[in-house]
């Protein structure tokens, strides 16, 4: 069963393919690590790690889009997964070329701090983990970062 985000944002509907960015999300790590893994495939990865990439990703859309509903409006699916591994882990590109509005990097950057840096190793039973990263996500308190971020604003 394909899993979709919806969101209204005025009279469009807008739905992502949490399949299709998973895949982008693995395909662009094997693609990074290719001289380690090159006969690797998305295939090889274990169901902890597509697991763990399915938790974070729909995570961080969901929450993005409840900080700004429209966060992701000019990135489609096939290069959210590929924007969420480059962005995370710290390679220059991603999400920073296609958005250039202050507020939605620094709501992005909140976001990916959140998910921390993380890569992929094989394991002693030849299907592919990742290491790293970070659970602050699990902890993260939105009311609580925008109370913090509306007394900023008005300096209260």
């Amino acid at each position: 069963m394909i899993t979709k985000f919806k969101k209204f944002y005025e009279s469009a509907l807008i739905d992502y393919d949490i399949d299709d960015i998973i895949n982008d999300y693995l395909e662009t790590s094997l693609f990074l690590n290719e001289e380690e893994l090159i006969n690797e495939t998305i295939y090889n990865f274990s169901d902890d790690a597509r697991k763990q990439a399915k938790e974070e990703i729909e995570w961080f859309i969901n929450t993005a889009i409840e900080l700004d509903e429209d966060i992701f409006e000019d990135i489609s699916d096939n290069k959210m997964g590929g924007n969420i591994w480059y962005s995370r882990n710290g390679h220059g590109t991603g999400f920073f070329d296609d958005i250039y509005d202050k507020d939605k990097i620094n709501i992005l950057r909140l976001l990916l701090n959140q998910l921390g840096e993380i890569n992929i190793e094989v394991g002693d039973d030849g299907k592919i983990y990742f290491f790293g990263g970070s659970e602050k996500y699990k902890t993260f308190n939105m009311k609580e970062y925008l109370i913090t971020k509306k007394s900023k604003k008005y300096n209260l």
